[in-house]
């Protein structure tokens, strides 16, 4: 149904064939000896605030910034594309929370001019938003752990089959489908029938706000430049999976 946001079968399948594609992006820009960054960005939000207004309010504040003299002034110099990850969780106390885990590809083979870049961006986008900088976040990506961390932070499978309990991080979209599918009492502050209800509730306004989003977003720059092909969301969903021997026994 090739459905990324809604589908837990075909989002495992087309998150596991971007993640591929990162990856050899990633190696790519390593192999020029030049290094990356990782950004979450995010937005004030509150119960109040409907998925729409908060997603519409995240991506439309950062097309803007990307536009601002500093951010033009960075890909003009230091940087060379990036990997965008949109990712939605949903708390009972504080409700919709969208934000953004972007992926930096910088031009350069030092590392310590990158933190106080990336502290700058998040300096700024706190500002032009009205947000809190503290609720943003940055690090230099060193190695390929950090980068495999950075994309379990988007894996569909986690979600699926991690256990969860109720954090200040939230519930993630497929653990609502989850406690539909289970009919677990997850919201401990209602009734049963009320949490239950509610949830189907979340999940309906989730499905109906994500139509037509992307999910993943890589700089057309990037696959240019490492000339890495980046196929459609039907030929991954068309790759044949190869058995993996797990374990053998005599």
């Amino acid at each position: 149904c090739k459905e990324i946001w809604r589908c837990p079968s075909c989002s495992m399948k087309l998150l596991k064939g971007r993640a591929s594609e990162i990856l050899q992006l990633t190696k790519a820009h390593q192999k020029e000896g030049y290094k990356l960054g990782f950004v979450t960005l995010t937005i004030r939000h509150s119960k109040d605030d409907t998925l729409q207004d908060s997603l519409d309010k995240l991506l439309n504040n950062y097309r803007k910034f990307q536009q601002h003299k500093y951010f033009r002034y960075l890909k003009k110099s230091t940087l060379l594309g990036q990997v965008k990850s949109l990712e939605i969780t949903n708390t009972h106390q504080n409700g919709w929370h969208p934000h953004l885990h972007i992926l930096y590809f910088y031009q350069t083979k030092t590392t310590n001019v990158i933190e106080p870049i990336q502290q700058k961006i998040i300096k700024d986008w706190a500002i032009y938003t009205n947000g809190l900088e503290k609720a943003q976040n940055q690090q230099v990506v060193y190695t390929d752990k950090d980068i495999t961390d950075y994309i379990t932070k988007w894996d569909a499978i986690q979600e699926l089959t991690n256990d969860f309990k109720k954090s200040a991080k939230g519930v993630k979209p497929f653990q609502l489908l989850t406690i539909i599918r289970k009919k677990q009492h997850f919201f401990k502050s209602l009734t049963f029938q009320k949490s239950l209800d509610f949830t189907k509730s979340l999940w309906l306004e989730y499905v109906e706000t994500t139509k037509g989003k992307r999910r993943i977003t890589t700089s057309r720059k990037l696959n240019q430049l490492y000339k890495i092909e980046q196929k459609t969301d039907e030929e991954i969903l068309g790759q044949k999976e190869k058995g993996e021997k797990i374990i053998s026994f005599s």
